[in-house]
């Protein structure tokens, strides 16, 4: 089940994330946690990787080579 709750959130998010290797290490606490929970917490940890992209450089319209 995790695994499959981790894909799916990397597949959502997979075109905004950086092109890094993602090990996700889940602990035997993740057996207690209910599904909306885990969603919720992968979803956290997807997010910040996508957030931690910087941003491109704006160019500048006219600029010539």
């Amino acid at each position: 089940l995790v695994k499959r709750l981790a894909r799916e959130s990397f597949r959502s998010r997979r075109s905004r994330l950086p092109a890094v290797d993602i090990v996700l290490s889940p602990t035997r606490d993740v057996a207690q946690g209910d599904r909306a929970s885990l969603r919720a917490d992968l979803a956290r940890v997807f997010d910040r990787i996508v957030a931690s992209v910087p941003a491109p450089a704006p160019t500048l319209a006219n600029e010539s080579p």
